[in-house]
């Protein structure tokens, strides 16, 4: 929290934000949910601070952490989801790149981690087939809402 209120942002930061000035479907190179993210931890830029344009990120890292735990615990045990989030958050795109900067691969990383998730309660065969069918679905439409190439 801490560096991301004292560092300015950078170049793809600032044209981020205006996505969450300028909403649109789709901003030549990139869909909208960056923008989407953007205002809501802004309030609609009515929060013009550093620290606001990249609260979603920060929020978002720490979202994408549990995930990683829960995943990679039901596939390996608790030793292996450790190892795993530390050589997640180890990694310089996973805890600065994407867990500090507001970029679509923060909120790209968590709806995949998600589909993921809900696919492998499909392999697994875990609960409902068809809401985890959904859900896979729809978790996979976020992340290309967040990046093209998800």
């Amino acid at each position: 929290m801490l560096f991301a209120g004292v560092t300015e942002l950078g170049i793809d930061e600032v044209y981020y934000t205006t996505y969450a000035r300028y909403p649109d479907w789709s901003h030549f190179d990139h869909p909208p949910f960056v923008g989407w993210l953007i205002q809501l931890t802004t309030f609609d830029i009515g929060l013009d601070h550093e620290i606001f344009i990249r609260l979603s990120s920060i929020l978002l890292a720490i979202v994408n952490s549990i995930l990683i735990w829960q995943i990679v615990k039901q596939l390996g045990g608790a030793k292996s989801a450790g190892i795993a989030l530390l050589l997640y958050n180890g990694s310089i795109y996973a805890s600065v790149i994407s867990g500090i900067f507001i970029m679509p691969d923060t909120a790209m990383l968590t709806c995949l981690l998600l589909a993921y998730r809900s696919l492998l309660a499909l392999v697994l065969n875990e609960g409902n087939n068809i809401r985890n069918w959904v859900g896979f679905g729809v978790f996979m439409g976020l992340s290309m809402l967040s990046k093209v190439h998800a």
